[in-house]
């Protein structure tokens, strides 16, 4: 970051700070650009390619990408980096069904959730009640024709596996027939999609919560200037104030004039000291004739 020389520095940088604030919020409909600038990406040059990448932007006259940056992304050999991410629900991953699993979100027929936190498993009647049984009830609620599936299966004693999707926002319930590899694999794939859905939006948090944190000591800042300059412009027309400073001035000179001739009396004195103190030389000796 550059030095902050002026309150119009500051200013402006609090501005962007905010407006990087909004940009790192989940409903952004930009197309982000994060430039890793930790100390292993400063060091490859990424401050170099932040610069780079927003004077293209300007130079295309791109309105929906914008540059941010951020801490390290876990490839410091790589650097520098830049993660590209994509507005809306990503990029479309895997199906099974109903239930559509893209890189931010997963559709299900009731509901769609977030894929960061979501889930599925894979179970028998018996085993998914004895697991999930939160999950059971919440579909049992909105009348999902599944979870009345699942109870009769229970109640019989049926063992036919059924794949289970959890969202923050729902869930969704099918039996797996005779595709249970394949419902596995898309078990696997909502894992991998989950974990790194988890991990984008750590990150996302953990910036926001800088972006906000240097917000507020900006704002701290600019309080603590303004309070300054409030003060400042209150001392400059506070007439006894002033007349005190007067005061004081001209007795300062004053002092400083008493000292000069403190210091020329001495040097007086003291030449006459030596004077005094130095022994007379010898009168020359008369001729002896």
């Amino acid at each position: 970051m550059a030095k902050l020389k002026s309150w119009d520095d500051l200013k402006r940088f609090r501005e962007e700070s905010q407006t990087e604030t909004s940009l790192l919020k989940p409903e952004s409909e930009k197309t982000i650009l994060a430039v890793g600038e930790a100390t292993c990406g400063i060091a490859a040059g990424a401050k170099k390619v932040a610069d780079a990448l927003r004077d293209e932007i300007n130079r295309q006259g791109i309105q929906n990408v914008s540059v941010v940056t951020t801490g390290c992304l876990g490839y410091c050999y790589a650097e520098p980096m830049v993660e590209v991410r994509m507005p809306g629900k990503g990029e479309h991953l895997a199906s099974f069904g109903p239930v559509h699993l893209f890189a931010a979100r997963i559709e299900m027929p009731n509901a769609a959730g977030p894929a960061a936190g979501a889930r599925a498993v894979i179970g028998s009647a018996a085993e998914l009640t004895k697991a999930e049984p939160g999950a059971l009830e919440d579909l049992f609620l909105v009348g999902d024709s599944g979870a009345a599936d699942l109870h009769w299966a229970e109640t019989n004693g049926d063992a036919t596996p059924y794949l289970l999707v959890i969202t923050e926002s729902g869930c969704a319930l099918m039996p797996c027939g005779e595709n249970e590899g394949e419902a596995r694999r898309f078990a696997r794939q909502v894992a991998a999609a989950a974990a790194t859905a988890d991990a984008m939006r750590e990150a996302r948090r953990a910036r926001l919560a800088e972006a906000t944190d240097t917000v507020r000591h900006s704002e701290q800042d600019l309080s603590e200037i303004q309070a300054a300059q409030a003060n400042r412009a209150s001392t400059e027309q506070d007439p006894e104030l002033l007349q005190a400073i007067e005061r004081a001035r001209d007795r300062l000179s004053f002092e400083r004039e008493e000292t000069t001739e403190i210091d020329q009396t001495g040097a007086v004195l003291q030449g006459v000291l030596d004077r005094l103190t130095t022994a007379p030389k010898p009168l020359p000796r008369g001729d002896p004739r």
